[in-house]
């Protein structure tokens, strides 16, 4: 099964992100929105994984969520990756938090101890709203899309990470829980 650490939304913080990607739907042709109920803070895709590797990863998970307290984030601020000029990627971001750096360097380094491969890139937490398939309607799209690089989403309590399925179909990614660590 295709899976991903993540760290869910709170009510707050998914209705204020669905707010953004319900304006900006009408101005973007080729722009696919990430549904509200998919939307979350990616801490490590894992990609493809066995029954075995799973008991693994609940180990390690259950593990590290122990010893990590509970912390809070502020989302806030838009942006696209990898630039302005080539959007393949819009994004909420996440205010500067030492505890989510920590958390997903802990994550990163329980997995790359059963065998997942490290990221190569620096860690850049955020949620991605919508993902440019093509250029009709694009610029529109991101220019309103400007308009929210210094709104405030809300707030999330972190109080545990969760190990996702993805599931995919033509009609795009479903998620389902496999498992939870509460923090602390």
């Amino acid at each position: 099964m295709r899976c991903f650490i993540a760290i869910d939304l709170s009510d707050e913080v998914r209705h204020a992100v669905a707010d953004c990607i319900q304006q900006l739907k009408p101005l973007s042709g080729d722009i696919r929105w990430v549904p509200p109920a998919n939307l979350h803070l990616t801490l490590k895709f894992l990609g493809e994984i066995s029954g075995a590797q799973t008991q693994g990863i609940d180990r390690a998970l259950q593990e590290l969520a122990v010893s990590f307290a509970p912390f809070s984030l502020d989302v806030s601020g838009t942006g696209v990756f990898p630039n302005q000029r080539r959007p393949h990627i819009l994004w909420v971001g996440i205010r500067y938090s030492a505890d989510i750096i920590q958390l997903q360097a802990q994550v990163a380094n329980a997995t790359s101890r059963l065998g997942f491969a490290r990221e190569e890139r620096a860690f850049s937490p955020h949620l991605t709203i919508g993902r440019v398939k093509g250029l009709r309607g694009v610029d529109a799209a991101l220019s309103h899309f400007r308009t929210f690089q210094n709104a405030f989403f809300g707030s999330i309590e972190v109080h545990e990470i969760r190990l996702m399925q993805s599931i995919l179909s033509p009609s795009g990614a479903t998620y389902a829980l496999v498992g939870r660590y509460q923090l602390g």
